[in-house]
């Protein structure tokens, strides 16, 4: 759905598809690149039972599957509750108590709290290398899921401006920011 916060990823995919989006240390990730892994990782979370104004733990340290995991929750109507990885246990219990997500994205120490919150099952371990493999390789032929999508964003955000405007996005150890 256009609107909604995915389709100013999926408008620079079409509009600027082979033109680096995110730039890591020596890796980079293009427009299209982007698009086709939000796409298996929206893949993944359906599997994992995410659906439609569900919520979806997202506790990771700077890195391109933070993008992937908020792009593919968007895709499938479902919102992203952004758990700093700097919280204590009492913080991460409490936010959880709040928004009740049905999944998390987590890497580092953040796994295991999250898995001890909503079982090991419900947590997509970003550090499991073999797993995120099969993931972003083994989803990324399936369909689109933008027409499942039934919620509209109302405000977009700086990074997903960026990403519309074909900006690149330049990670480092500390933040994701756009790229002169």
């Amino acid at each position: 759905m256009p609107g909604a916060m995915h389709g100013g990823l999926q408008r620079a995919a079409a509009r600027f598809g082979d033109r680096d989006a995110v730039l890591a240390g020596e890796r980079r990730w293009t427009f299209a690149e982007l698009d086709a892994l939000s796409n298996a990782f929206a893949h993944h979370l359906a599997d994992a039972g995410v659906g439609p104004g569900d919520r979806v733990a997202v506790m990771t340290s700077n890195r391109v599957e933070l993008i992937l995991a908020v792009q593919g929750t968007s895709r499938l109507g479902a919102a992203a509750v952004m758990v700093s990885p700097a919280w204590k246990a009492t913080e991460v219990g409490h936010a959880l108590a709040l928004t009740q997500p049905v999944h998390a994205v987590a890497d580092g120490a953040g796994t295991a709290l999250l898995a001890e919150a909503l079982g090991a099952d419900q947590v997509t371990d970003l550090d499991d290398a073999d797993a995120l493999a099969a993931i972003l390789a083994g989803l990324t032929d399936r369909p689109r899921t933008d027409d499942a999508t039934t919620f509209e964003a109302t405000q977009a955000s700086p990074t997903d401006r960026a990403l519309a405007d074909g900006d690149a996005l330049l990670g480092t150890d500390r933040s994701l920011v756009a790229a002169d």
